[in-house]
């Protein structure tokens, strides 16, 4: 979630932008629900776009992913005018894609054993895409997240 604050004599109203990676110029307004990349694929859905604040969530689609946003900012209006505020990065950590190929599934499984099994071992991905209950840690107590993650996508 982002949250911006703002002040003034009038009420101010909202409007969230997204910036695509790989357009650096380009500024698109997040939608309400769907939105969608500039070659049309459906990437994540989000709440409150005209609201203080915006939550962002990957869509449930196979083609669904935060990673294209490479920022969001806020234009922030009211009867004195519009400012804009400063590109806030977004950081994805995809939990469960062990492997870090942006997808969670089979091949995800025996790299999170190792993790488990050899957390000194481990390389590749951050390990920490095995937390499933935030300890910072990944062990057995992680085992029913991931599983739940692989089977049914709920990898939140």
């Amino acid at each position: 979630m982002f949250t911006i604050s703002a002040a003034g004599v009038s009420s101010p109203t909202f409007r969230w932008q997204w910036q695509q990676v790989g357009a650096p110029s380009v500024w698109i307004n997040v939608l309400e629900g769907v939105n969608s990349d500039s070659d049309g694929i459906v990437r994540f859905t989000a709440t409150g776009t005209t609201e203080a604040s915006v939550a962002v969530f990957r869509d449930n689609h196979p083609q669904g992913a935060l990673d294209v946003i490479q920022a969001l900012r806020c234009i922030v209006t009211n009867s004195c005018g519009s400012l804009t505020s400063e590109a806030a990065t977004l950081t994805v950590v995809t939990t469960g894609d062990m492997n870090c190929d942006c997808v969670v599934n089979g091949l995800d499984i025996a790299p999170f054993v190792k993790a488990i099994l050899d957390p000194a071992g481990f390389s590749g991905c951050d390990i920490l895409h095995g937390d499933f209950n935030a300890d910072n840690e990944v062990d057995q107590i992680d085992v029913s997240g991931f599983v739940n993650c692989a089977l049914t996508g709920a990898c939140l």
